[in-house]
């Protein structure tokens, strides 16, 4: 895969005034200001790295290049699921109650 230079997770939503800010790394650097109103999309975007790695993980398992069984690759799949969807118990530790 190419060299990805997005900022490394943990990524979580900053609730604000005027809309939501995305925050990512262990520096929690601004990743996306997100308009008011638009807490799905901003939760979309917190989501991209679990979705990206467990992508990853599907590639690999379908191309026999992971020793994954299948039931922790839909595992890992499920969680990514789960944290677009803001499903809490999904959510990093540290984003909770942010």
């Amino acid at each position: 895969m190419a060299n990805e230079q997005h900022t490394p997770p943990p990524w979580h939503v900053q609730p604000m005034a005027n809309g939501t800010r995305v925050l990512g790394g262990s520096r929690h650097r601004v990743v996306a200001h997100v308009p008011a109103r638009r807490e799905e999309d901003a939760r979309l975007i917190a989501a991209a790295p679990e979705m990206l790695e467990a992508i990853k993980c599907a590639i690999d398992y379908l191309c026999g290049a992971t020793l994954l069984t299948p039931l922790e690759v839909t595992a890992q799949l499920w969680e990514a699921y789960k944290a677009a969807a803001g499903d809490p118990a999904a959510a990093p530790a540290e984003a909770v109650g942010t």
